[in-house]
């Protein structure tokens, strides 16, 4: 927790104000610190140091104090303190910062810190110059995903910090709607956080889940290193160890795990599990695994052995990073029976009977009528031991123009044009859905032959236009044009009266079209009507 440094800031600002190291600004209401110390004098300083006081900056010659108040601030480097009011005694060089209070004591605006991407905020801190100690109250600061919260803090000479009365939680909260209580911690800078006892709270509602101590790591930095792994007994499977790997992480944007689980009957299975990200741009994780499963012992009957293996893929771009095109992708492939006997599974994975894929690319071409998808994907049936793979599939779109934009130097053929409006689109698929057992490298060439694939071009044309004052006149025709690579035909052989069905390669095309049209009118009249007001006698 660097924000301890800060107060050395205040220190040496006083002291140079004492030795006259400095100028001021004229504005009464910002005195800004514009030089540094002299060369010679030995207070650690590198750079200019600026502070403010809102309402006011005090110097207190008799009692040997600076005053600083009202949205208060101090500079120094990357470091940078704010504080409703801030106080610097000579007497004991002791500096304070307290938070702003409303009329009943209550922290209303606490006192933060900030240096670089470390940011802490707290209700009031104390530091003495001389012995480098200090207390905080009321401290809270994110460490990594987590958040420490402490009632009270101090911090010794070598940078450690005690905490009394803390709470470590994900909750983002002030109040966090869960934590694990704290009785004591000490904080160890850019390494860990070891607790006393700790026990599980929902807001004020303590939970049997407690531990004697804990140990929470505290790096800035990845490091690599070996992950500890998890045992137990797997009744026919054996004792096991679970989760035994190693990490390495690879720069800032991405990490990588290796894993291993062993079993004394012999099944094991390793995994790699690599997550990426970068900000603003992508995320995602890649997840590949293999597993010799064995069941039973190898003298009886019913021993059996499998080999499963499982690819997964994830990931997502950002919508800010490319507004015009966009890639995302969720894989999740391989042995059919994977999830029944990997021996991690969850129970979602373990009860589902399909899994599926796909992969998908999209553009958008801005002030134009056309876009366009690629899509790749496959779905498998666990039950029926059925695979279907899509690969490529590609979409090509053109929403509705007008007619007019072709006829911008005849006006009145413009005017006319405008009222006709087409609508396009041409589609191209390629799928197999066989049995897993063909889906091997020395089948590609029998796959490909199995493939259905062909080509769909689909356009419309649209009108609607007043016919003078008899009504409106609309109108359509559309037309869908089918394009194949492969074809079959059929041929009856007499001699044995049977009909043969080949299937041969080539271009093959069949067209569909349709036309409509539709008149509206409305027929408009005056009808008189005239009465004869009976006589009175």
């Amino acid at each position: 927790m660097e924000f301890w440094r800060i107060i050395t800031v205040f220190t040496c600002l006083v002291l140079i104000r004492a030795n006259g190291a400095f100028s001021q600004n004229s504005d009464s209401t910002n005195v800004v610190v514009t030089d540094s110390i002299a060369e010679g004098d030995d207070l650690g300083l590198d750079s200019p140091i600026d502070y403010y006081g809102k309402d006011s900056t005090v110097v207190d010659v008799v009692n040997e104090r600076i005053h600083l108040y009202g949205a208060a601030w101090v500079k120094y480097g990357e470091m940078e303190v704010h504080a409703d009011y801030i106080v610097f005694s000579f007497s004991d060089f002791t500096a304070k910062a307290i938070g702003k209070r409303d009329s009943t004591g209550t922290v209303v605006e606490k006192a933060s810190f900030s240096e670089g991407e470390n940011k802490f905020s707290e209700d009031s801190l104390a530091y003495n110059f001389k012995s480098k100690r200090g207390i905080s109250y009321g401290v809270r600061t994110q460490e990594g995903d987590a958040y420490l919260l402490s009632s009270v803090s101090k911090k010794s000479e070598n940078n450690w910090i005690s905490v009394g009365k803390g709470k470590l939680t994900t909750c983002n909260k002030d109040n966090p709607h869960y934590h694990f209580q704290l009785k004591k911690a000490m904080v160890i800078p850019n390494e860990k956080v070891v607790a006393g006892p700790l026990y599980l709270k929902f807001r004020k509602i303590p939970t049997p889940l407690a531990l004697p101590f804990g140990f929470f790591p505290n790096k800035k930095e990845s490091t690599q290193g070996i992950l500890l792994p998890g045992y137990g007994n797997g009744d026919e499977k054996g004792y096991f160890i679970q989760n035994l790997g190693y990490y390495v992480p690879l720069g800032k944007y991405a990490d990588t795990r290796v894993l291993f689980d062993l079993y004394t009957r012999g099944s094991w299975s390793i995994r790699n599990i690599t997550n990426y990200k970068k900000l603003y741009k992508y995320n995602g994780n890649f997840n590949i695994s293999r597993t010799v499963n064995k069941s039973g012992f190898p003298e009886l009957p019913s021993y059996s052995e499998s080999v499963n293996f499982n690819v997964q893929w994830t990931h997502n771009q950002d919508t800010k990073a490319r507004p015009n095109s966009t890639f995302s992708s969720n894989v999740n492939l391989g042995s059919l029976n994977n999830f029944r006997n990997n021996l991690n599974t969850s129970q979602q994975n373990f009860l589902s009977s399909t899994f599926s894929s796909r992969i998908q690319w999209t553009k958008r071409w801005p002030d134009t009528p056309f876009n366009m998808g690629v899509t790749a994907g496959h779905s498998q049936n666990t039950q029926s031991r059925n695979v279907q793979v899509t690969l490529p599939g590609v979409n090509l779109n053109m929403s509705r123009i007008t007619l007019g934009r072709f006829a911008k130097n005849s006006p009145s053929l413009k005017k006319a044009l405008d009222n006709i409006g087409v609508t396009a689109s041409a589609d191209f698929t390629n799928n197999v859905s066989e049995n897993e057992t063909l889906f091997r490298f020395d089948e590609i060439e029998n796959l490909n032959r199995r493939a259905t694939n062909g080509l769909r071009l689909q356009g419309q044309a649209s009108s609607s236009m007043k016919a003078g004052v008899l009504g409106t006149l609309t109108g359509s025709i559309s037309g869908t044009m089918f394009n194949t690579f492969k074809y079959v035909e059929k041929s009856f052989i007499e001699s044995t009266q049977e009909l043969k069905s080949d299937t041969l390669y080539g271009w093959r095309q069949a067209l569909n079209w349709s036309a409509s049209g539709n008149f509206n009118t409305r027929v408009y009249g005056t009808f008189g009507l005239e009465t004869t007001a009976p006589s009175r006698r």
